[in-house]
C-alpha cells in the first residue's frame, strides 16, 4: 500500500512539473545570432514572431538568418541576453524564454 502511495505522489509530482511546459513540437525557425562582447555569441531561436533561448543548436546551424525545423519544448524559465556596452562588457539586453531542443535540422 505504501509503494502504491509513494508512486501516486511521484506521478503527481511529475505531472505537475511538465504542466509548466508548453510544446513546440515540428515547428519552423530562424536561427538569431547575438553579441554579447568580442568572440562572445549568443544563438537565438526566432519562431512565429517569439524569439527563444534554445539549451542546443548544432555547430553547422549556428548562421544568423538559418532556416531550422525543429522539435522542443518552451520552458516557463528565462535567460538574460546579453550585449556589448561601450566598454565591450556584456551587459543584459533583453530576456527570452528558454527552449529544449529535442532536434533540429537545416530547412
Amino acid at each position: 500500500m505504501k509503494t502504491l502511495i509513494f508512486t501516486f505522489l511521484m506521478a503527481s509530482f511529475f505531472g505537475c512539473e511538465k504542466q509548466n511546459q508548453t510544446d513546440a513540437a515540428a515547428a519552423n525557425g530562424k536561427i538569431k545570432v547575438y553579441v554579447c562582447t568580442r568572440g562572445c555569441y549568443q544563438y537565438l531561436l526566432e519562431t512565429n514572431g517569439e524569439v527563444y533561448f534554445p539549451d542546443f543548436v548544432p555547430e553547422d546551424l549556428k548562421k544568423d538568418g538559418q532556416l531550422v525545423t525543429y522539435t522542443g519544448e518552451v520552458t516557463d524559465s528565462t535567460t538574460t541576453v546579453l550585449k556589448p556596452a561601450p566598454n565591450d562588457v556584456p551587459i543584459p539586453d533583453f530576456e527570452a524564454k528558454n527552449i529544449h531542443i529535442i532536434s533540429m535540422e537545416a530547412r
